[in-house]
């Protein structure tokens, strides 16, 4: 149960990161100072978004609780940026070059070796 709290985290936190990124893009718009308000606050993807983020926040303390700060963090910020950078390229058109590919499997790398370490005490 603990490792399923752990990558529900994951996955929300990259799922508001993902709508946030939508809901800036054409034809919705973010706020600014020549939008108006109305124009923004209808935006329900950027809503959705920000109620990501907060069951995001939630999961993240009730993982907190579970396990050591250095395993949590790392995996649901790493694991965040893996997704995303994924998402972004497979679904959203952004760059998703070789490079990219292997910037994902060293942070993944790493947060392995984090987290293995940490149990090694």
């Amino acid at each position: 149960m603990n490792w399923v709290v752990l990558a529900l985290g994951v996955l929300v936190n990259a799922t508001a990161s993902i709508l946030i990124k939508v809901s800036s893009m054409p034809p919705r718009t973010l706020p600014s100072l020549s939008v108006p308000v109305s124009a923004w606050a209808t935006n329900w993807v950027l809503w959705l978004g920000v109620v990501a983020y907060g069951l995001a926040f939630v999961l993240y303390v009730y993982a907190l609780s579970l396990f050591p700060a250095s395993i949590a963090h790392p995996v649901i910020t790493a694991g965040a940026i893996a997704i995303v950078a994924t998402v972004a390229g497979l679904v959203l058109g952004e760059s998703l070059s070789a490079l990219t590919i292997v910037g994902i499997v060293i942070i993944i790398s790493g947060v392995v070796l984090v987290a293995l370490g940490s149990q090694s005490k």
